[in-house]
């Protein structure tokens, strides 16, 4: 109620000094919210305080544990816009979506099958009242992502829609 349907979960983590453990799953860094409890006091911080507390807390993150997983070679993968040839990573928050943390490097055609066949990410499938209907996959907050070099978006995407397929 207090951010008006925002989740500033980083913020909320910095100012109560609660630090979440962390899991690495095909090298990329995922965040577990730490644990708290019941009956406790927490604060919630102001909003002109969510920014700054926010970057506190993911450079502290960045600073304990590396977004990728150290194998004692030096990757060639960078956090940055990569150019067409080369993968990049990217952390999303918990309170942003892969769609637009993707919009980002890609601009307006964000190719979101390839993104989610790079990630082994498999859709939802439900029965609706036309028989099985796909939904998005669930992407957890707090975890790093890989996206995809432009020219590896094609293949990525028709094996995606060729896994889809099975599913229906």
């Amino acid at each position: 109620m207090k951010y008006e349907g925002k989740h500033p979960l980083a913020a909320i983590f910095q100012a109560n000094g609660l630090k979440p453990s962390v899991v690495y799953e095909n090298g990329l860094r995922r965040l577990l919210d730490p644990v708290y409890f019941a009956g406790n006091s927490y604060v919630l911080p102001a909003w002109s305080e969510i920014e700054s507390l926010e970057k506190a807390f993911y450079k502290l993150m960045d600073e304990i544990h590396p977004q990728l997983e150290t194998t004692g070679s030096e990757n060639n993968y960078s956090s940055e816009n990569a150019d067409d040839k080369q993968r990049s990573f990217v952390t999303i928050n918990w309170d942003q979506t892969l769609y637009a943390v993707a919009q980002k490097k890609y601009g307006s055609d964000i190719p979101l099958e390839a993104i989610y066949e790079l990630n082994q990410m498999t859709p939802v499938v439900a029965d609706g009242p036309n028989g099985k209907a796909l939904k998005e996959p669930v992407y957890p907050g707090g975890k790093t992502y890989w996206l995809p070099a432009r020219d590896e978006v094609c293949a990525l995407t028709e094996k995606y829609k060729e896994r889809v397929k099975q599913l229906l």
